[in-house]
């Protein structure tokens, strides 16, 4: 069926379809000239395949509870450059399986009630053990602050879903593409998401605008979004198409940043700290070896900073004179499962086992 579309924008909108918007914020419109303008995107090298850049944390400290956009990991297809896209002339079409097709303007998605997370994004890339593999690492993950409008919100500009809908597709400025099932609508984290850290969305991390879906590696959270579809079927996006994981959600994991591998240390009692997440289910304990995963010791935990974060963990271990410590992490999630120890490359399913660091005992 094919269904009239319109377009909205907070200068030509009546009445009636300002109320449809959920009685969106009051604030002044803006005018093009308005339209806040992220700074030029970080330089990146690429290759054929693209670009995966890790998060920039200096070996041997424990990464910051949230990731500075300058810092925050990069993974990009595009081997030729990335989408540069004006938000003064941006536009997403919301259609398919909807009851009144849409498009809505940035003025529009700014004026629907906002919402702010704190939420972490890892790549479905990221390895968690035996990182010396590739040149990224374990460091395809990082934290930030968002703020957006929820997807739901989003979709009842288009007058809600049919009943006929299945899936939906995400559709990006770069030809990628995301399918998701309707159900993430409901979860009142799933963001179309504009600003990052307190400032406008960095062009490498989707602007002007992109989704955030709770419990879900990066390859749901599509970047440069132009195009929402509601499907009468699961939609296979550029991942499944490529036969990566159709559901990406992210699997249990922890990493050691303290210390650095291959370091010498001073005998006696020594640090250890690092992070875990397990995405929406949470991390419920997160457990250490000082040798190689024989016996183990309870971290202490910092609060997590949100629902869908991941949480730092410490704890202190003694290194013996003239020795060598294998340093071993396994974390808990949320649903009491801890994580197998069992490596697997990430592709298609996303990496596991248990992540490990070396240490030396100096004269």
């Amino acid at each position: 069926m094919h269904r009239r579309q319109f377009v909205l924008t907070l200068a030509g909108a009546s009445a009636a379809s300002l109320g449809s918007m959920h009685r969106a914020s009051s604030a002044t419109a803006q005018t093009p000239s308005d339209v806040p303008t992220p700074p030029p995107a970080r330089s990146l090298s690429r290759g054929q395949d693209g670009s995966l850049v890790g998060s920039a944390r200096p070996p041997g400290t424990l990464a910051p509870a949230i990731t500075s956009n300058d810092a925050f990991y990069i993974v990009t297809k595009n081997a030729a450059g990335d989408p540069n896209l004006d938000a003064a002339t941006w536009r997403m079409v919301i259609d398919g399986e909807v009851n009144s097709a849409v498009q809505l303007d940035y003025q529009v998605l700014r004026a629907l009630p906002p919402v702010e997370i704190t939420k972490t994004l890892e790549c479905i890339s990221n390895f968690t053990s035996q990182c010396e593999q590739a040149s990224f690492g374990c460091e395809l993950i990082s934290t930030a602050a968002w703020r957006g409008a929820r997807l739901s919100d989003v979709l009842s500009l288009a007058g809600g879903l049919t009943s006929n809908a299945a899936g939906l597709a995400v559709l990006s400025a770069d030809e990628f593409s995301a399918g998701l099932p309707v159900d993430v609508i409901t979860d009142p984290e799933a963001l179309l998401v504009y600003e990052m850290n307190g400032q406008v969305l960095p062009r490498e991390h989707g602007y002007p605008a992109r989704l955030l879906v709770p419990g879900r590696y990066g390859m749901k959270n599509p970047k440069w979004v132009v195009g929402i579809r509601a499907t009468t079927q699961e939609y296979a996006g550029w991942y499944e198409q490529r036969n990566w994981n159709k559901d990406g959600i992210v699997h249990t994991m922890a990493r050691v940043d303290v210390p650095a591998n291959n370091t010498g240390l001073t005998p006696g009692v020594q640090p250890i700290a690092g992070i875990a997440y397990a995405g929406a289910r949470g991390i419920q304990m997160v457990e250490y070896s000082a040798d190689g995963g024989q016996t183990w010791q309870t971290a202490v935990l910092e609060a997590p900073l949100d629902r869908d974060t991941w949480v730092r963990w410490q704890g202190t271990f003694y290194l013996e004179p003239g020795s060598q410590a294998v340093l071993v992490a396994r974390a808990t999630d949320g649903s009491s499962a801890t994580q197998t120890d069992a490596f697997s490359l990430p592709q298609p399913d996303g990496a596991t086992g248990w992540n490990s660091v070396s240490v030396q005992a100096t004269a």
